[in-house]
């Protein structure tokens, strides 16, 4: 069978989108059920945690994996203890 090249080109694009989409939102849900165990959940952590699982963006749910989740939690950490004044 001989596939298009344009055909089998948007196939491979489209799908690793949604793939990666799916991915992203898994990594997300991890990331919640390793939260909720801890006593001193961040309410803002939490609310976006919900608000990009019920409808947020891929372009969104990429940045959050990448980097926001980092960045919610060097600020819930404060600043470091103990360093250069």
């Amino acid at each position: 069978m001989d596939i298009p090249r344009t055909l089998l080109r948007n196939l491979l694009k489209t799908g690793y989108a949604i793939a990666q989409d799916s991915d992203n939102r898994f990594a997300i849900a991890k990331i919640l059920a390793r939260i909720l165990s801890r006593p001193n959940i961040s309410e803002a952590l939490y609310a976006e945690i919900a608000r990009l699982l019920d409808g947020g963006t891929p372009e969104e749910l990429r940045y959050f994996v990448a980097v926001g989740q980092y960045q919610f939690r060097d600020e819930e950490a404060g600043p470091p203890v103990g360093g250069p004044a």
